[in-house]
């Protein structure tokens, strides 16, 4: 198995056993997200799997707009050391962030005012904020993200559950556009257009999807018994569609979600 594969799932709960392999350099890694990556009520996963890179022996410099977490009460200070390696607190991820706002599908600034992938990549020439990388130099070998989760149980749940009528179909077209009886993604999606950016500066890029979280069954996080079943097939969506566009897929559900289990 791959040795980051292991160490993603390793920091979001797996086995630690899981980890070891050969060591390598991932080069210039960007962490995309919301909250989960950003770091809201926890460090992010980002801090544990630097250590478990780092254990590994494994070699990489995190790139992104921003660094920190949200709430600094939980803020691993950059700089940082973990066994002589700084870690740089950096990544390109905001609470509350929608995958429309980082595609530019609406509000082409984005609604938090660093959310445009393009602004992020140099690819619009006119922007002149602050929330960019040094391209070429911090251009992208390795992208981790995970985003989605506002788009659905953020934008939609509150509409009467995103298991409720079409809405997580709705939320399903906008992130992964929609699928042909012969299995052909449109390509229209918001995941299509911050996927295909970043293939722009650099054609060769890992990408690794992380699917949405479901946590750890219906019964926890409120989440109702039709919203917990519809976030499931749009997970199995999400794993399709990510074969479609040649994507590395990690399902962290597999360390997070237990549906059986009673307490």
């Amino acid at each position: 198995m791959n040795m980051l594969r292991n160490a993603l799932l390793v920091a979001l709960g797996a086995s630690a056993a899981m980890a070891a392999e050969i060591p390598q350099n991932l080069g210039n890694v960007m962490f995309v997200g919301d909250s989960i990556t950003h770091g809201f009520g926890t460090p992010s996963y980002r801090w544990p799997l630097h250590k478990i890179l780092v254990d590994n022996g494994v070699t990489y410099n995190a790139v992104g707009v921003t660094e920190g977490n949200q709430n600094p009460r939980f803020c691993v200070k950059p700089g940082t050391l973990y066994a002589g390696v700084a870690f740089n607190n950096r990544h390109s991820a905001m609470s509350s962030e929608r995958a429309y706002e980082i595609a530019g599908r609406i509000n082409s600034s984005g609604r938090l005012g660093n959310s445009n992938i393009a602004d992020w990549l140099g690819l619009d020439a006119s922007y002149q904020g602050k929330f960019k990388l040094d391209m070429p130099t911090q251009t992208p070998d390795l992208v981790v993200m995970m985003i989605g989760t506002n788009d659905t149980f953020g934008d939609y749940g509150n509409k009467g559950g995103v298991g409720a009528g079409d809405n997580m179909l709705k939320a399903q077209n906008n992130l992964i556009g929609s699928v042909a009886e012969n299995g052909t993604w449109s390509g229209t999606g918001d995941l299509d257009v911050i996927v295909d950016s970043l293939r722009k500066v650099n054609p060769r890029m890992r990408i690794i999807i992380l699917p949405i979280p479901t946590w750890h069954d219906a019964r926890r996080n409120n989440n109702k018994a039709d919203d917990f079943a519809a976030l499931m097939a749009y997970n199995e969506n999400l794993k399709k569609w990510a074969l479609a566009k040649k994507l590395e897929l990690v399902d962290i559900n597999e360390v997070l979600v237990n549906p059986s289990r009673e307490d």
